[in-house]
Order: structure tokens, then sequence, then C-alpha cells
């Protein structure tokens, strides 16, 4: 999960933010982050290969950075049909995963060993 930094620029903006992650730890920590720039969000512990029902067609816009790349086939390909299934018609999803051999990332990636 991260900590969520886009969602909360989104919910800045006035979107109505609803963060998912199986981590109560990262959970408490988005809700931490969000608290700090009196922001409300709804937190959801869950799992992004198993999507609760009442999620679905739900959301004008899904996204994702740097959680697809955790997952190989067949799982990688379920986290990008999560994110169009969540929404409703005429969404949009946003999906970021790093390029490994992208030059920038292992740049990033020396630095950050």
């Amino acid at each position: 999960m991260g900590r969520r930094e886009n969602a909360l620029l989104m919910s800045l903006k006035g979107a109505n933010v609803t963060l998912l992650d199986y981590s109560d730890v990262a959970l408490e920590k988005a809700q931490t982050l969000f608290s700090q720039f009196n922001c409300r969000a709804r937190f959801i512990r869950g799992d992004a290969l198993t999507i609760p029902n009442y999620l679905i067609n739900n959301f004008d816009i899904s996204m994702s950075f740097g959680l697809a790349e955790h997952f190989k086939y067949p799982q990688r390909q379920q986290i990008f049909n999560f994110h169009f299934i969540l929404l409703k018609e005429k969404g949009i999803s946003f999906i970021s995963v790093p390029n490994a051999f992208c030059f920038p990332y292992r740049i990033a990636h020396l630095f950050l060993k």
C-alpha cells in the first residue's frame, strides 16, 4: 500500500477516497497521514485479489502506483482486472508499474540500496 500520498492528494482536491490494503499496519499509517491533513477516507482491510462485491462498479477512478509488479501472471492480470471492475461506466483507471530496465528506476534503485 505504501503511504497513499496519491490518494491523499485526490482527497485534498475534494475526492471521496477509499483505500484498500491487507495490512492493518499500512492502513493505520494511511489513517495517520490523512488525519494529519484533516482529510477523510474510507479504509478497507482486504485483498486486492478478492474483491468485495459492494466495491464493484462503485468508483469513477481507480488507481495504484507500485502494486502490480509484486505479482506474477496470472495474479498480475487479476490486479489489472480488479481496477476495471471497480469502475462505474465511463470510469478511468491509472495503474503505474515500474520497469526494472528503466534508467531512472535503476539509478533510484542504486541509491535506495
